[in-house]
């Protein structure tokens, strides 16, 4: 009877079961502790919190559901279903997965460098969001990384568009300024 439980939970404690369930704790406790906070404050973690919990109840559960929900939530492609050469102007800005991966999963010079370069924008971002405002920096983000990274303009102009939206969004959701900088 005891190998039997002890089989089971080692069959279904998969890393990814194991990932669901500790997102499912930490995001109730957040829900929970987020009563705490006045009601404008805890609207952003207790949206996310919610969002989270019924996310991962979705894939913990998507053994038992119909077929037709089942596969919207196995679906492992991406929203838009894109090919990455559609949206990267040049060839040289693509390189193909052995490059990029390199021998044994070592990264290669060029993933390392555009991962540097990525790095780097994201602590721009900050810095420059610090200075002038998260709002005002967020247009500056997505038209440096759309140009480092060869994004095509059409794409970059969706993009751009939709990271206005959500950063205008979030400073009138947010009780907080998100227009000053702090200099």
């Amino acid at each position: 009877m005891v190998n039997s439980i002890y089989r089971t939970i080692t069959d279904r404690a998969t890393p990814e079961a194991v990932m669901l369930v500790g997102m499912l704790v930490v995001s109730s406790y957040m829900l929970v502790e987020s009563f705490a906070f006045s009601y404008q404050v805890a609207i952003f973690p207790r949206f996310t919190a919610i969002a989270t919990i019924c996310g991962v109840l979705l894939l913990l559960a998507r053994g038992y559901l119909p077929e037709s929900i089942r596969n919207a939530v196995d679906d492992s492609g991406s929203m838009f279903d894109y090919e990455e050469d559609e949206l990267v102007e040049s060839e040289e800005a693509v390189t193909s997965q052995a490059e990029r991966d390199g021998e044994h999963g070592a990264a290669s010079p060029h993933a390392e460098r555009q991962q540097a370069i990525l790095v780097g924008l994201l602590a721009g971002y900050g810095v420059v969001g610090y200075a002038i405002g998260l709002v005002l920096a967020t247009p500056l983000f997505v038209i440096a990384y759309s140009a480092l990274f060869g994004i095509r303009k059409r794409i970059a102009a969706v993009l751009l568009g939709m990271a206005i939206a959500i950063a205008l969004s979030f400073d009138y959701i947010l009780p907080v300024d998100l227009m000053q900088g702090g200099l």
